[in-house]
């Protein structure tokens, strides 16, 4: 029985990662007929999305706030470039957006870039 629980946990975890995927190459086709985003209003986006993060009571991490921030960016159709990297010793992983290869108010140089969309 138990068995059953884990089989199906693992049955919507492997939609939620399929759905994700599907999610992702949605905003890849998007992205390429999109004017690209200065940085300046890349930083004035950022300050926009940091500061509604109060107002939710869950967590709002970096993953969370760089596709709220890719997604703002998308509405005003401007293109940006959403990264995911990680380091290692000890592990940490990092999300984060690049305005003309630059990041926007992070500090990712130490992280190697994994997935770059």
């Amino acid at each position: 029985m138990v068995y059953h629980r884990i089989d199906a946990s693992f049955a919507s975890f492997e939609s939620y990662v399929t759905r994700s995927f599907a999610s992702i190459s949605i905003l890849c086709r998007r992205n390429r007929n999109l004017a690209e985003m200065t940085e300046e209003e890349a930083f004035a986006a950022r300050h926009t999305i940091e500061g509604v993060k109060p107002f939710f009571f869950l967590r709002i991490a970096c993953l969370e706030s760089s596709l709220a921030l890719v997604q703002y960016c998308f509405m005003k159709e401007k293109a940006v470039t959403w990264c995911i990297g990680v380091k290692l010793a000890p592990f940490s992983s990092h999300a984060w957006i690049e305005v003309n290869g630059k990041a926007v108010m992070q500090n990712s140089d130490i992280y190697q870039k994994m997935l770059e969309v």
